[in-house]
């Protein structure tokens, strides 16, 4: 073989090698996430070992731009992780460590775990928590219409949050007819 292709070869199983550690990190890092949030549910949760793994996914694929994009699933579970845990005081894109893109992802994705929460919250006949939850999904849902989000999967993402509304909205007017005005 050419001296050229063998150093081509190398690089190239290099670059392999490289891009199968950050693949595995990256879902590392996700099931980080994910645990975390499904822990936070249950009043337990923090982001310690989910922002520790991404950090390590990121590492990886910053030495490598074509990698980059690879990490992206769990940055955005990450943010969704982070803005679920500071409800109601969600940080900034630039707090998260994260482009724009990505943190509104997140913060769609985190729409359906408050939604998961008002949820418990009505079964447990907490309607102050569900009344704010709701107040905060529609500022949040109201914000977000002041974007220009084209057709993609943050557009999609915002889609949900106006069924998630309403799924909110029907919650409320049930207990309302159930249970009377709460505060």
């Amino acid at each position: 073989m050419h001296k050229s292709l063998e150093e081509a070869k190398a690089a190239l199983e290099a670059f392999d090698a490289t891009r199968e550690k950050v693949i595995a990190q990256s879902r590392v890092a996700l099931k980080d996430a994910k645990k975390a949030i499904y822990a936070m549910h249950r009043g337990e949760g923090n982001l310690d070992e989910a922002k520790a793994s991404l950090q390590k996914a990121q590492e990886l694929a910053n030495n490598h731009p074509k990698l980059v994009p690879i990490v992206h699933e769990a940055e955005e579970e990450f943010v969704e992780a982070a803005c679920f845990q500071a409800y109601p005081n969600m940080p900034t894109f630039e707090e998260l460590g994260v482009d724009v893109e990505t943190y509104l992802g997140g913060v769609c994705d985190c729409v359906g775990e408050l939604t998961r929460k008002a949820m418990n919250a009505a079964l447990q006949k907490d309607f102050a928590t569900i009344k704010n939850i709701f107040a905060f999904i529609q500022n949040i849902h109201d914000d977000l219409q002041l974007f220009d989000l084209r057709n993609g999967s943050v557009r999609r993402k915002f889609d949900t949050i106006k069924y998630r509304l309403e799924r909110l909205e029907n919650v409320l007017v049930d207990v309302e007819l159930k249970h009377g005005s709460r505060n």
